[in-house]
Order: structure tokens, then C-alpha cells, then sequence
């Protein structure tokens, strides 16, 4: 009599867990789990979904830059960030290290490399010298070549993620390292319903910032990006996500003009 208890004891229970456990493997992905309404800022009005409601085509494991920004683009590659992203609802898991200064084949970019039109930092730092130049912003070709090669490195760690999309780190290495996340609508069409959680942000770098001459008592160094910024945006969650300075933190850079 006992052992029938036992057996039917046992029965129940798989019963119990073969019921709760898909509900818990589903509450365990990051990827479908949604801001509730009046639970944060973020949840204002409806909440945030981010891409929970994405098609399983639109589900993306992405270990590498070119992955993330075809995620990004519905699976489309794309050399750069698309200016107007997909809406389309979609997830995107980051698996490891991805490192933004990179080419198409995803070997990595110094700064050097994004030189354009004969500029170089030495010839730029001799030109502008406030010893020489004065007290006066840059201008001239030298002046131009800095800001193509600005933009040239900000067509590689630029990534704009679309409405409707969810971005989440598959564990505790996941790590966007040299990117800027820029979450931009317009003044009429906002960029809405985003979801970035559990990634790390690692030396997001300007290899061109601007020399502002005036700015301060010696002239400051104002660099451009940020590792997440928003204009024109709402229903954004940024959630458990961490940023570092790594190779770029202030005590290992050099100063110039007698600035950082």
C-alpha cells in the first residue's frame, strides 16, 4: 500500500513539474521577457515588449559585428548601421566579445586606419598647437580630414537598433566593446520599444575627438560618442548592463596640449 502511494506520489509530481516547467524555461529568457506597465520609468503607458512578439526568423544569435548589424537590417548584411533600421520585432543575443572597430571580415582597426585624406594625429597635433595656431578653433584641409576620418570610424561603431527589438547578452562575457548604440528617432517618428540588458559596454573610443581651444582654462578634448545614447526615443529599458573603461581609461591615455 505504501509503495502504490509512492508511485502515484511520483506521478503527480512529474505532472505538477511537466506543467510549471515550460513556464519557467520561458520566464528564464531574457530575450521574450517584457517591462510590465507602472514598473519603472520604461513602463509608462503599455510597458516595454521590446522584440518578445518576434518570429523565430527573427531570433538572432550574433557573435561578431557583421552578425549584429545583419540582425539588426532582417537578416540582410549591411557594411554600416542602416541610417533607418528595421521595426520589425526581433531578439538578438549576444554571444561573447564583439569588437565594433573591425572590417567586413571582422579583423580588427587602429585608429591609423581610419586615417583619411592625409590626416595623422602628429601632423594634426603640429598644426594646431595653441602655441602656434592660437587660441582659435582648427579649420582648414587638416581640419577636413579629421572630421572624414571621424566619420569613417563612426560608420564601424555606429549600430542603430530599430524599434521593437530586444538586445540581450547570452551570459556575464557578453560584451560590446568600441560601439555606440545610438537609439535615434526623429522629431516626428520617435524610435520606440527597445530592450538592451545584460551587457557589458567595454572602451568605447572617439580616435578623432575635436580640439576646442576655447573650452577651459587650457582648451579641452571633446570626444563624440557615447556607449548608449537617445534622441527622439521612448519605451527604452536599459537593464543589469555595465560600462568600463578598459584600454582607454584616463590614467593609460596620453595628454595633449596639456589635456586628456
Amino acid at each position: 500500500m505504501q509503495t502504490k502511494r509512492l508511485f502515484f506520489t511520483a506521478i503527480l509530481l512529474l505532472a505538477i513539474l511537466s506543467m510549471i516547467m515550460p513556464v519557467m524555461a520561458a520566464k528564464s529568457d531574457l530575450g521574450r521577457e517584457v517591462l510590465p506597465p507602472n514598473d519603472g520609468w520604461a513602463s509608462f503607458g503599455a510597458g516595454t515588449t521590446g522584440g518578445a512578439q518576434a518570429v523565430d526568423a527573427q531570433v538572432y544569435v550574433v557573435t561578431n559585428r557583421a552578425e549584429l548589424i545583419t540582425a539588426l537590417n532582417n537578416g540582410v548584411f549591411s557594411s554600416t548601421s542602416p541610417a533607418n533600421p528595421s521595426n520589425e520585432p526581433k531578439i538578438i543575443y549576444v554571444d561573447g566579445v564583439i569588437d565594433m572597430n573591425v572590417d567586413d571580415n571582422n579583423q580588427p582597426l587602429t585608429c591609423e586606419d581610419y586615417y583619411r585624406d592625409g590626416y595623422t594625429l602628429e601632423a594634426f597635433l603640429e598644426t594646431y598647437d595653441p602655441a602656434v595656431w592660437g587660441r582659435v578653433a582648427p579649420s582648414g584641409s587638416l581640419e577636413a580630414a579629421r572630421l572624414v576620418s571621424r566619420d569613417a570610424q563612426q560608420a564601424r561603431v555606429r549600430i542603430r537598433p530599430g524599434s521593437n527589438t530586444t538586445i540581450v547578452g547570452l551570459d556575464k562575457h557578453a560584451t560590446i566593446r568600441g560601439g555606440w548604440f545610438e537609439i535615434r528617432g526623429t522629431a516626428s517618428v520617435n524610435r520606440t520599444n527597445i530592450i538592451i540588458r545584460n551587457l557589458t559596454f567595454e572602451d568605447t573610443y572617439d580616435c578623432f575627438p575635436q580640439w576646442s581651444a576655447t573650452d577651459g582654462a587650457l582648451g579641452s578634448w571633446n570626444a563624440l560618442y557615447d556607449s548608449i545614447s537617445l534622441r527622439d526615443s521612448n519605451h527604452v529599458w536599459i537593464d543589469h548592463n555595465t560600462f568600463k573603461d578598459v584600454d582607454t581609461a584616463d590614467d593609460t591615455l596620453p595628454h595633449y596640449f596639456g589635456v586628456l
